[in-house]
């Protein structure tokens, strides 16, 4: 099992987010892309919308 490191901080902007580990690494997602690669039953009748 892979050990992923902790999400330490979670930045919410206009049009994405930041998502800050405690590995220091950064990770910057537009919404867009995440409604488009999200599974959950939630965000599929959006992402048909769209």
């Amino acid at each position: 099992m892979t050990d992923f490191p902790e999400l330490t901080e979670l930045e919410r902007r206009d049009v994405d987010m930041i998502l800050r580990y405690a590995d220091s690494t950064e990770y910057v997602i537009d919404y867009i892309t995440l409604r488009l690669r999200c599974p959950c039953a939630n965000c599929d009748p959006r992402r048909e919308n769209d």
